[in-house]
Parts: C-alpha cells; structure tokens; sequence
C-alpha cells in the first residue's frame, strides 16, 4: 500500500516540475513546489474578508518555517496540517493585492503567489437614449454605467422590433456609447443594456421609439445680422425640413433670453428692445416639429454689437471748494466715467459750461475726469454733460455760489481693517433744512489734489467701508452733508490701513528768528519712506550742561517750518528731528548747532550801523557848507533851468528915458564925478528894482507906474508882464563886465519891444565904468568863481534900498556878495 502512495506521490511532483498550472478566477493556484487558495476567488468584492491557504509538497517541510506574506508584509498563520498553514484577512479595501507563500529548509526557498483583484458589481446603466444624427444618419445609443466597477465588466445593448433581436458590446466601464447604421424607419424598437462582471450583473430600462422621434438635426448657421442702437435683424440657412427654431441672445456674460419661432420658412427674425452699443451673443438650434424629434445642439454663438445712443445718465460728480485772495471761489470739479449701460457709446469729451447771470456762458470741452473753474461772487450754476457721435448726456447741475454753512456730520472716526478702512460718523445735530443724502471723499494725503474718490450714502447710512486701500498709505477721509441749498463739511481725519515705522527722517535746516527764537524748516520726507500717517518732532537740548532735550511734538506733516521759543541767550543749542506714526518713532535727522548771541542781536547792529551812515552823511554835509560858494554853484547846477533868469539891462527900458525928461520926479544924474570915483569909499544910492516875467497882463495898474515911495525910492515895473512871485530881488552892484555885455548884445533882453529901447546910442553909463583897469588874471579868476554858466542863485539876500537918487552908472551887482 505504501508503494502506490509512493508512487503516486512522485508521478505528481514530476508533473508539477515540468509545468505550472495557474486557472484565473479559480480558487486554487498550483505552483512548482505547493499551492494557494483564497477561499473567494481572484476577483473579491471591495470590503470583504477572504482566508488564504499554502500547502507544501516537499517531503520532510513539515519541519520548516511557513511563513505567508501580503504585499512584501508577513501575517499572522495559523497551522493547517503538516504541510499547510493559513492566514485570516478582514475587510480589504485596496484595488489589487498579492498573497506569497514561502518556507526555508536544507534545499532552496520554495514560493508560490495569488494576485487578488478587488472591485465592485456592475450598477444599473441609467439615462438610456437613442438619437439619429440628423434625418439620414446613423443611431447613437448611450447610457450611464454608475460608479467605475474596477474590475472587468461587459455591457450588451440589446436592439429589438418585431423581426429582430440583435446586440452590441460595449467593454468601456466608465461609459456607455454604441453606434449602428439604419433601420426600418416604419419600425418600432426596443432597447435595453445588460452590464455584467464575476461579481454580479445588471439591467437598464427598456426604451421604446420610432425613428421620428429621435432624430436630431444639425444646427442652423447665421449668416447675416443687420443692426441698429436698439434692434438687430437676423437671418439663418437650415437644408434640412425643419419647422421649430429657437433663438438665445445676451449681453456678454448676462443671462440668456429665449425666443421661440414657429414659422421658421423665412429665414428671419427681428430681436427688438436691445441695449445701445452693447455686445450681444446669439445662437440658434431647431428640431423637426413641434412634438417630434429631439432639439439640435446649439449653434456657434455670433458676437455682435449695437450701434450707439445718446447718453442717458447724468455725471456722477463731485469737487474740492477752495478760496482766493479775492474771497472768490475756486472750485475743481471731479467726475466718474459712466457705465457702458448708461454711456451707449464711446465717450468723446466732457462739457463744462459756466452760466452766470447777466454774463455769457462760457463752455468748455474737457477731455479729463476734473476741471478747475474760478467762480465769481454772482448767483449761476455749472452744467456738467458727457458727449458721445450720437448726442450728449441729461446735465448735472452744481448750484452757485456754494453755500458751505450748513451744519456738518459729527463724530467722524475711522477703524483701520486689512486693505480697508471703516469710517463712522453721527448725523448732524441740527438740521436746518431736510437732510438729503452724504459723501464721503478720501485721497492718499500726500498726492496732488487731482485724485480723488467719493461714495454718495443715503442720509440713513451712517458708515461706509472703504476697501482697495493701499497699505502704509496715509489717505484723508472727509464727510459731507448735503442739503438742498448747501453743504456741511466735517472735520477731516487721517486714516491708514496698517503702518510701521518712517524709515527716513527730514533734512533740516536751523537759523535764528529774534534774540530768545530759532527757526527750523526741514524737506518733506519722500512719501515712500513715510509708511503712513506721520507727523514730525523737534528736539533741543542745551550743549552746556546735561540735560534732557525739549521736545516739540505732534507736528503736523504739511507744515515745513517750526519757530522754537524762550530760549536762553549765549548758549549753543543742538537741533534734530524725527518722523513719528503714533507712538512709533523713526529715526534721527543729522543734528544742527546754532549760538545765541547774548549782547545784540542782528536788527540792533543794523539799526546802529545805520545811524552812524547817518551822522557821517550830517558831517560832511556841515563840513561842506563851509565852502558856500562851491555849494551854491552845484546847487545852481541841481535845479531846472526854469528856476533861474537872466538879469535884463536896465539902460533899455523905457521908464529910464520918461524918467530923466519928467521934471516934476526926482531927476537921474549922471555924475561925471560918480562915474570917476570908483576907487572912492563913499557908496553910490540905489534903486530898488523889481524884475517880472513877460505875461499877457501887467502887473500892477498903470497908476502905478513910475512913484516914489516915502523914502525916496522909486518902484520901476521893468517888465509889466512879471508876476509878483516871479520876482526877484537883486542887491549890490552889477559888476562892470555883465553891464558892458548886456549893454551892447540887446538880443540877449527879456524885455518886450513895446517897454524896452533898444537904442544903443544912448549913453548912460560912464566909459570909466566900461574900462575899469584891472588884471587879465583877475579877470579871469572873477569870470571862473563868481560868473558861472548858470544864472545866480535865487539864495540872495534881500535888497537893502538907497536913499535918494538912482545913478545907472553906479548900478554894480556882484553875484560873489550873495554869498557873503
């Protein structure tokens, strides 16, 4: 009995040496040496649990090692018999696993391994449908497999009529999709899908048609769309014997509209009640009647836009309110672009026209968002509109002047948030008139007033969030109220978003203000560098002692200059600054040292310097009068020429000749012995002798003429036509070289042909007088000091009047005793 297990025994190990023997989907696998066994197979539903088995057939392995391994990983086994051992596995959850069996004896490792596939039974295929592919195509049917199987499955399309049964595969587990030429068009089918794998299988619906009712044809194509502002006319092409079409058009990324169209025979169709200058997307599809076959897939969409349109919406503005020299306003005038909505069009400039009573308006065109009007004190208003090919837009009107006392918001506080702002405010407290709405403006604190942003609110809101704020940006927020006749303005506030540290400090300059004051005045900090919301300190510390620096703080960022008080004279004092954002503190400035002087300051050296200039000027201007006949004749040479006269020739007046011949008036004598006596002591009489100007009218009266006074001194009008503030007074006698020239050059004479005789003949005055003996030096010395070019000086004294007689040859002026 033993020889046939022997034998049978070894016919077996023979067999397996030459072959292996794997049957997939069985249980067992044969190896060289043993076998495995899954107790459910090659193919495992996903979460199941399964036992794995090894057997050996080497004689004598019934004292090695048996090991069993999942993955590389070992497992726990449990003793089946001598030459088998086997392992428990819970709830698998992978896809694919791998089971070894492995011993160790005296001859080589023996091994064997199964592979273990998990998955899931096919689910029922659902949303069976069966199209024709235009009215002479093939038949498409599809269906949805359900969740992925993840192993092998099957599906069977099952087509039936009356005549026929027949199948597709289809082996795509994730989809379901098979395609087959036509059939009896007259026919009514079935169909039906069938998914199968190891694990299980499943049926779908079956689904009834004829050939009318899935048809689906091809998408019409738009050829042509003529357009206006408001309607677009649309035509199509469609070869196939379509009757129902529908159209969907929207703006570019709105909702659609829908338009249904029965009667499809004209290949047209008109869309009303369309946006100005929009862009519209357009499609069509259509089906082969009303209740039959299936609608065709939409048509390329077609882009197309409506022509433009007068804008219908007003300028949504605002202004910066600023005032002259004058009192006259200046206002700079902000608006927004309007919508594509509300523009219709492209905006081709702005018109700004200024309407003030009794004046013409003045309109300008503005291609900007901003314009800047200077406003007169007169009543009118500004008119704001956005012109476009087809028309301008409903005006805005700005009321003027603009009346700005109107009570403000009250309480306007900001709370900084990441990349916004959130600003409060209280409504005013009391309102004069209606309340209407509020604006709220903010601008980066630091940029030009040519940018800027506003938000109008209804008069119930009472906060706004500002978002796309710049971090360590410092903006300024401003609250308005409006009215319907004005204005409240809040209060600005600086906001900031989030801050950090000035990374930069002013560049300083210090100079002095008075005796106790210095100046200092620094650069603006670059607006990069200030990281927000700054304001300056400046330090000054005492270089003669240790002390703690003065600290003038808070200073706001728009000033650039700073006065520093009650400070002690005769010290060094050392200066700086610093930017600072809250309690946050930048940097230093480069430290400056500056002395008070303790004696004078600079205005009292100027004052002294200058009344020392003074008293040098008096002092020589005393020192210089010494010399008066040097100051006279450069004061004749300072004034005008009208000031002065040319002294007339007495001998050629008229009253000289009536005068000698009237013996009941004092007599002239010519005295040969006066005449001789020039080197005498005694002192010739004079006359007192009045000199005029030529005028139109004489003087005095002609009873005037010719008397004596009490004192025997005779009054002579020389010329009638003087005027008595033109008189002039001579005293002293002509000297005899002035009477030889005026005596024989009478065209020199002022006087008027009818008083004066221009006779020549006449000889009054003695030849000892006209050849007085004298030096050619002395001559020449008295022509340079005492005869200028210019006339005398009027500074003479007054005449002092000789009794008796008046001698012409006696008569000697001498224009060096006027300055005596």
């Amino acid at each position: 009995m033993s020889c046939i297990w022997y034998f049978i025994t070894a016919c077996w190990m023979a067999m397996n040496m030459i072959t292996l023997v794997k049957v997939k989907g069985a249980k067992v696998v044969v190896c060289e040496q043993g076998s495995i066994n899954s107790s459910q197979g090659t193919e495992v539903k996903m979460g199941s649990s399964l036992s794995v088995r090894c057997t050996f057939y080497n004689k004598g392995s019934e004292n090695c090692r048996k090991t069993i391994l999942q993955d590389h990983i070992e497992l726990p086994t449990k003793r089946h018999n001598e030459t088998a051992v086997y392992s428990e596995i819970k709830e698998l959850r992978v896809n694919k696993t791998t089971f070894v069996c492995k011993t160790n004896c005296n001859t080589k490792p023996i091994t064997c391994g199964i592979d273990i596939k998990l998955g899931y039974p096919p689910e029922e295929p659902t949303h069976l449908s069966c199209i024709q592919k235009g009215e002479f195509g093939n038949i498409t049917c599809t269906w949805q497999t359900g969740r992925h199987p993840l192993i092998k499955t099957t599906s069977l399309l099952w087509v039936k009529n009356k005549t026929h049964k027949f199948s597709f595969i289809n082996t795509n587990p994730s989809f379901g999709d098979v395609t087959f030429s036509l059939l009896d068009e007259e026919s009514q089918y079935s169909v039906w899908v069938i998914a199968s794998n190891t694990l299980g299988n499943a049926s779908s619906h079956i689904l009834n048609f004829s050939l009318q009712d899935i048809v689906k044809p091809y998408p019409p194509r738009i050829t042509v769309i003529n357009n206006s502002f408001s309607n677009m006319i649309i035509y199509w092409e469609d070869e196939q014997n379509t009757t129902v079409l529908e159209i969907r058009y929207r703006p570019l990324n709105q909702n659609w509209s829908i338009h249904l169209i029965n009667d499809s025979f004209e290949r047209m169709y008109i869309l009303t009640d369309l946006q100005p200058f929009t862009n519209y997307e357009i499609q069509m599809r259509s089906k082969m009647s009303i209740m039959k076959g299936v609608w065709s897939d939409w048509s390329k969409p077609i882009l197309n836009r409506t022509e433009e349109a007068a804008p219908v919406a007003k300028l949504d503005y605002w202004f910066l309110l600023e005032y002259t020299e004058s009192s006259d306003q200046s206002l700079i005038v902000f608006w927004k672009n309007l919508s594509e909505t509300e523009s219709r069009g492209i905006i081709l400039y702005y018109e700004v026209e200024l309407q003030i009573q009794s004046k013409t308006n003045d309109v300008k065109n503005v291609t900007k968002n901003n314009y800047e009007i200077h406003i007169p004190k007169a009543s009118g208003s500004i008119l704001l509109s956005a012109i476009n090919s087809k028309g301008k837009s409903p005006a805005a009107v700005i009321s003027l002047p603009i009346n700005t006392g109107f009570p403000p918001p009250q309480t306007v506080t900001c709370k900084p948030n990441i990349n916004s702002i959130s600003v409060f405010w209280n409504p005013p407290e009391k309102e004069m008139t209606p309340l209407q709405s509020y604006v709220v403006s903010w601008t980066r604190h630091s940029r030009k007033r040519r940018n800027l942003n506003w938000i109008r609110l209804a008069k119930d809101k009472l906060s706004l969030n500002i978002s796309e704020i710049h971090p360590n940006v410092c903006y300024k927020i401003t609250v308005f109220a409006l009215y319907d006749q004005g204005i409240g303005i809040a209060d600005f506030v600086q906001a900031i978003s989030t801050q950090s540290v000035p990374k930069a400090a002013p560049e300083i300059e210090v100079r002095h203000f008075n005796k106790t004051s210095i100046i200092v005045s620094w650069k603006a900090i670059h607006v990069e560098h200030q990281k927000g919301c700054i304001s300056y300190n400046v330090y000054v510390n005492r270089l003669d002692k240790v002390s703690q620096p003065l600290k003038y703080g808070s200073i706001n960022s728009s000033k650039n200059e700073f006065i520093v008080k009650d400070l002690e004279q005769g010290l060094h004092y050392q200066v700086w600054m610093t930017a600072s954002m809250g309690s946050a503190e930048g940097q230093s400035s480069e430290k400056k040292t500056i002395f008070l002087n303790k004696e004078e300051t600079y205005d009292q050296l100027i004052m002294q310097a200058s009344g020392i200039v003074i008293v040098c000027l008096l002092l020589c201007v005393c020192s210089t009068i010494l010399d008066r006949q040097r100051v006279m004749r450069w004061c004749s040479v300072l004034l005008p020429q009208w000031f002065t006269y040319h002294v007339p020739d007495p001998a050629n007046c008229k009253w000289a000749q009536e005068f000698s011949s009237n013996q009941d008036q004092k007599k002239f004598v010519h005295s040969p012995q006066k005449n001789d006596s020039l080197s005498s002591l005694e002192e010739p009489e004079t006359f007192e002798i009045e000199e005029v100007l030529e005028n139109n009218e004489p003087m005095w009266d002609s009873t005037h003429e010719n008397t004596a006074n009490d004192e025997g001194n005779v009054r002579l009008d020389l010329l009638p036509t003087c005027r008595p503030e033109d008189l002039i007074i001579y005293k002293h006698q002509l000297p005899s070289p002035y009477i030889r020239n005026m005596s024989q050059e009478t065209e020199i004479s002022s006087c008027a042909p009818d008083f004066c005789d221009v006779d020549m003949t006449v000889d009054y005055i003695p030849s000892n007088l006209l050849h007085m003996e004298s030096s050619q030096e002395e001559s020449s010395e008295f022509m340079e000091d005492s005869f200028s070019p210019f006339p005398c000086s009027p500074f003479s004294e007054p005449l002092i009047l000789f009794g008796g007689k008046l001698t012409l040859d006696a008569v000697k002026i001498d224009c060096n005793s006027f300055l005596d």
